[in-house]
C-alpha cells in the first residue's frame, strides 16, 4: 500500500528528482567493454545562483588576490566606496579608514572592521604588538594598562614554533573604542567629544568599527620608538566574527538575529552563507534544519592529536568581501569541512542543506531483482585522479592569522604502490591549525584511491524500499549475476523517469573519516622562523 501512493504521488508529479550535490560536478571518464561515459556529474544550477563547480579544481587552485583571506584585509587606507566583507570565525583584520584628521598632538582613525554585527574584539594590536587593553566594552574610551616593554620572541605553544607579541606601553599614548556593528550604534564617543561639529547621526550603524586616538610623542624618535617607522600607525584587531544560527539551541530564533551567537562551526558557517543576501539567498524555510544540526553535531565532533590535545573536527575562520563570487567563497568553505570529493551543498526537491562529512548510512540495498537492463561501471579512477603526497596552505593564527605554507602529507605505502610521487597542492585559507590540515589531506588522499562508479536503472520500487533520502546517503550493491560491481557507493544523482529511477553512484569508504590516527598520522611541524629583530 505505501508502495502504490508513492507510485501515485509520482504520477500525479512527474518531476526528476534530480539532486546532484553542487559543489561535486566531478569530471570522470567511464570504461567498460569500449564504452566511455564522460562528466558525471554536470552542471546544474542551484540555490540562486549557479555551483556547478569542482570542489577538487576549486580547492586546489592557486589563489588570486581576491581570495577569501586575503591579505588585504589587514590594509588600512581610505577607500571612496569600501567593499563590505564578512567575518565569520576569528580573524585579525586592518580595515578601511572611515574617519582620519589629525589635531595636534593627536591623529584620529576610525577603521570599518566588517559588515554586519560581530560577537566581539579579542585583541588590538599596533603592528604586531599587543597594545594592552584591560577589557573590550564597546561605546567606552579604553586607555591600555601599563605594560612592560619586551621584544617578540619565538615560543612553542601546541607544539608549534610561535611569534609572541612584543608588548609596549601605550598607556599615555593611545585610547580606543569600539562598535560592534548594532543596528542602533551611536556615535563614537571619542569623535563625539574631540569633534563637535560631527553630526551625531555618523554612526556607521550595522557595521563594526573601531576607532584610536594617538599621540604622535614628544619628537620624530619619540614618535618612532611608539609608532615604528611608519607614516602613520598600523592598527590590527583580533575579531570574533558575525553570530550564527544554531538548529540545535532552543533559545534561537531564525528570524530573529538578536538570539543568535557566536560560533566558527564550518556547517553552520556555510548555513548562514547560503541564507545571507550576499551569499545564496535561499529562504530559511527551504533548508532542511534537521540535516544541517546533524551535520554540525559531526563537525563539532573531537578527535585526538598527538599531544593529547583535543580538537573540532571541522571550522571555519577567516574574511570574506562581498566582491567575491559565491561559487568561489563555498569552494573555499567547502575545503574547510573535507568537500574534496564530496558536496558541500545539496538542493533536494525544494530543500536545501549542507552535506559535510557526517559517515552517510545506508539506506538502500540495490540486488539482482531490482537491476533493470544495462550498466554502465568504472572499476578504478584514472591515475591522473590519484594522489599520494599533498602539499598544504593553511591559516596560522601564530602568524597574524596569515595563509602560510603547511605541512606537506606523505603516504609512503602508496608512493611504493604507484612507482612514483603523485602530488597536489590542498588549499584551506579558512582553516586555522596545522593539524586539522594535515587530517584534511589525509582524507583528500584516501578518498582520491577510492573511484569505483556505476550507473544503473532500478524498478521504481527502489524509492519504496529506502530508509531515509537517498541524495546524501549510501546505498549497498549486491548482485549475484554481477558481483564485479558489488559494494557500498555515495548517490551522486537520482533521476526518476517511471517506472524506473536511474542513479549514479560513486565509491564510499566511511571508515576513511574516522581513520586517521594522530600517533602514526601526525607529523611534527614548525612554521618558518621570522626574523623580529
Amino acid at each position: 500500500m505505501t508502495f502504490l501512493a508513492a507510485t501515485l504521488l509520482l504520477l500525479a508529479s512527474m518531476e526528476a528528482a534530480r539532486a546532484e550535490p553542487v559543489s561535486a560536478a566531478i569530471g570522470l571518464t567511464v570504461f567498460l567493454e569500449g564504452t566511455f561515459l564522460a562528466g558525471w556529474g554536470g552542471t546544474i544550477v542551484s540555490v540562486g545562483f549557479s555551483l556547478a563547480l569542482s570542489a577538487i579544481s576549486m580547492a586546489l587552485a592557486p589563489r588570486s588576490a581576491g581570495s577569501v583571506n586575503s591579505p588585504d584585509v589587514k590594509f588600512n587606507e581610505k577607500q571612496s566606496t569600501p567593499l563590505k566583507r564578512i567575518i565569520y570565525g576569528r580573524a585579525r583584520v586592518g580595515g578601511a579608514l572611515f574617519f582620519e584628521e589629525c589635531k595636534p598632538p593627536y591623529l584620529y582613525l576610525g577603521i570599518l572592521i566588517a559588515y554586519g554585527e560581530i560577537d566581539g574584539i579579542d585583541g588590538v594590536y599596533i603592528g604586531s604588538n599587543n597594545v594592552g587593553l584591560p577589557y573590550f566594552t564597546e561605546g567606552a574610551e579604553i586607555i591600555p594598562q601599563h605594560q612592560i616593554k619586551q621584544a617578540a620572541s619565538s615560543q612553542i605553544v601546541g607544539g608549534v614554533a610561535t611569534t609572541v607579541p612584543a608588548t609596549f606601553d601605550y598607556h599615555d599614548y593611545l585610547t580606543v573604542s569600539l562598535g560592534y556593528g548594532k543596528a542602533a550604534q551611536a556615535i563614537d564617543p571619542i569623535l563625539a567629544a574631540d569633534f563637535t561639529s560631527v553630526s551625531a547621526d555618523f554612526r556607521q550603524r550595522g557595521i563594526a568599527r573601531a576607532v584610536l586616538k594617538c599621540r604622535w610623542g614628544d619628537n620624530q624618535d619619540d614618535y618612532t620608538r611608539v609608532w615604528g617607522q611608519v607614516q602613520r600607525p598600523a592598527p590590527f584587531l583580533d575579531a570574533r566574527g558575525i553570530k550564527l544560527y544554531d538548529p540545535r539551541n532552543s533559545r534561537h530564533d531564525i528570524a530573529d538575529p538578536a538570539t543568535w551567537t557566536f560560533s566558527n562551526n564550518a556547517i553552520l558557517v556555510i548555513a548562514n552563507y547560503l541564507m545571507a543576501d550576499y551569499g545564496g539567498r535561499v529562504d530559511p524555510s527551504r533548508v532542511d534544519w534537521e540535516r544541517v544540526a546533524a551535520e554540525a553535531d559531526w563537525a563539532d565532533g573531537l578527535f585526538v592529536a598527538k599531544s593529547g590535545e583535543a580538537l573540532r573536527r571541522y571550522t571555519i575562520d577567516g574574511v570574506i568581501n562581498l566582491g567575491q563570487r559565491p561559487s568561489d567563497v563555498l569552494a573555499s568553505m567547502g575545503s574547510a569541512v573535507g568537500a574534496v570529493n564530496r558536496s558541500c551543498v545539496i538542493e533536494r526537491g525544494g530543500r536545501v542543506w549542507v552535506a559535510g562529512r557526517r559517515p552517510k548510512p545506508v539506506v538502500l540495498t540495490i540486488t539482482d531483482n531490482l537491476l533493470c537492463g544495462g550498466f554502465k561501471y568504472r572499476d578504478a579512477r584514472p591515475k591522473r585522479e590519484k594522489v599520494n603526497r599533498v602539499k598544504t596552505r593553511f591559516t596560522a593564527s601564530e602568524r597574524e592569522y596569515q595563509v602560510v605554507d603547511g605541512p606537506t602529507v606523505d603516504d609512503d605505502d602508496l608512493q611504493a604502490l604507484d612507482g612514483e610521487i603523485l602530488e597536489a597542492t590542498l588549499s584551506c585559507p579558512l582553516t586555522l591549525d596545522h593539524r586539522r590540515v594535515q587530517r584534511l589531506a589525509d582524507l583528500y588522499i584516501g578518498e582520491s584511491r577510492i573511484g569505483r562508479a556505476l550507473e544503473c536503472r532500478c524498478d521504481i520500487r527502489a524509492l519504496a524500499l529506502a530508509d531515509d533520502e537517498l541524495i546524501d546517503g549510501a546505498v549497498s550493491v549486491v548482485s549475484d549475476l554481477f558481483p564485479k560491481i558489488n559494494g557500498t557507493y555515495a548517490v551522486s544523482e537520482m533521476t526518476i523517469d517511471l517506472p524506473f529511477v536511474d542513479f549514479k553512484l560513486q565509491e564510499y569508504d566511511a571508515s576513511i573519516e574516522t581513520a586517521w590516527n594522530a600517533a602514526t598520522d601526525e607529523q611534527d611541524f614548525a612554521l618558518s622562523t621570522v626574523d623580529v629583530s
